[in-house]
């Protein structure tokens, strides 16, 4: 893994656990916030791919196919 490293490289790394504490906190932060956005803008009827609830005449809806498929090609 990568905590090793940045352990290792850190000028006090006894307070890498709280940085990795506060920062998994941030993320799930955002991540919460991102997914109840979600839910209060499309509803109970949200898919589980955001991106499969725009509507399908929007042009701009083709353009986010490469974003769904970005995660399956690498």
């Amino acid at each position: 893994m990568i905590v090793i490293p940045i352990t290792e490289s850190m000028v006090e790394p006894e307070k890498f656990p709280r940085v990795l504490a506060v920062t998994m906190a941030i993320v799930a932060l955002i991540f919460g916030s991102v997914g109840a956005l979600c839910y209060s803008s499309f509803g109970s009827e949200i898919q589980t791919i955001v991106l499969l609830n725009f509507p399908v005449r929007d042009g701009m809806t083709i353009l986010s196919v490469p974003l769904m498929l970005s995660p399956a090609y690498h």
